[in-house]
């Protein structure tokens, strides 16, 4: 049925997927709408770099490193990672107070009984994440940022997001996890991969002999379902492990700065350069790394920067291969404006929209009403 589901996203309805991904910016950045808004401009316009796959016209191509365009993961490792190791870097002379840690007894069992608060935050990313693994090209990030920006609409004090609560890396990490095996689905039944991992797949299956399809399940089913079989098993061993490392974890709080952003930074060179075994990645990571920490200094959020940069290919595309059949048949309005499933994703935009601009003004008003209470 997912499958089936998968089947209905044509051009026109993963364009509005795209666009409702990027109405999320308007929740991204509490207190400085303005600025998501124009970090996610600014992430669209980072990710039409390079030569268009449709038209093969060049944008932006100011050197031969760039034809290919700005890739996602160097992009991702110099906005999130690279402003971090600075700051790092600046307060490497600072003295941290070291953390002790002292086992208690019946600490797994608090943890899981404290998790019964965050039911329905867990709910919320699951479903988001299941429904975004489904249709390809969106990914884990897509799901775990539309995840977080919803979790934070619907809550009641969504000031306390983005200080470091459970309840938000519940909300992210849950949608996340979410888009790993319905990822799978439109892998497996259409040779669509819905993710980078399940392009991964797709490649062994094929150099195996094995083409998804519907063969796949009953003449080649001893192999489907033994991986399938494998992914379930997969969950245990990750909590297993987790539990057994988390034990340790407070070795890596206490490490000193200097080494900190010493050992994140060999991850980030090693991590960007894998990608297509380029060093252009390398520098491109560091160029991006540097404007998001000097944006960062005049409260530029970097979330909607990549969620630009994330859907800005797949809106444009999609629009574009729309266009294209609808010149030869309807018309682009007809063509993106009618069908319910496209009604249905518009409807949403809509609302994300009014929301975003609503907990806006709601949040201003309480911040100047904190602010005169104050004086």
């Amino acid at each position: 049925p997912m499958a089936e589901f998968a089947m209905r996203f044509g051009p026109s309805e993963l364009f509005w997927t795209a666009i409702f991904g990027i109405t999320v910016i308007t929740g991204l950045s509490s207190g400085a709408m303005l600025k998501g808004l124009f970090g996610g401009a600014l992430g669209m316009l980072l990710s039409t770099v390079g030569y268009s796959t449709l038209t093969g016209e060049p944008r932006f191509v100011i050197h031969e490193a760039l034809n290919g365009g700005i890739a996602l993961v160097p992009a991702l490792i110099g906005l999130f990672a690279v402003p971090q190791i600075i700051d790092l870097m600046a307060d490497s002379h600072v003295l941290l107070e070291k953390l002790t840690f002292k086992p208690q007894k019946g600490m797994l069992r608090q943890v899981i009984k404290a998790h019964r608060s965050y039911l329905r935050t867990l709910g919320i990313g699951s479903l988001i994440g299941t429904i975004i693994g489904v249709i390809p090209g969106a990914g884990g990030q897509v799901a775990g940022l539309m995840s977080y920006d919803q979790t934070k609409k619907f809550d009641k004090n969504p000031d306390r997001f983005g200080t470091g609560d459970p309840e938000g890396v519940c909300a992210a990490e849950s949608a996340n996890n979410a888009t790993v095996a319905p990822a799978m689905i439109p892998l497996l039944t259409l040779s669509i991969p819905g993710s980078p991992t399940a392009a991964v797949l797709l490649g062994g299956l094929l150099i195996h002999g094995l083409f998804p399809g519907p063969d796949l399940f009953t003449e080649k089913a001893d192999i489907t379902y033994t991986f399938i079989s494998g992914l379930l098993l997969a969950q245990f061993f990750m909590c297993f492990f987790g539990l057994l490392a988390s034990r340790y974890s407070h070795l890596v709080a206490n490490a000193p700065n200097y080494m900190m952003f010493a050992a994140v930074m060999i991850l980030c060179v090693f991590g960007s350069y894998c990608v297509q075994n380029s060093y252009e990645d390398v520098i491109l990571m560091f160029i991006l790394g540097v404007l998001m920490f000097v944006l960062a200094k005049f409260g530029f959020p970097s979330a909607p920067i990549v969620l630009g940069i994330i859907l800005g290919p797949i809106a444009e595309e999609n629009f574009l291969r729309g266009k294209m059949i609808a010149d030869t048949d309807v018309g682009v309005f007809s063509y993106f404006f009618t069908g319910g499933l496209n009604l249905a994703l518009i409807a949403l935009c809509l609302l994300s929209l009014i929301w975003g601009i609503y907990s806006e003004v709601k949040y201003m008003r309480n911040h100047s009403r904190k602010a005169a209470a104050a004086n």
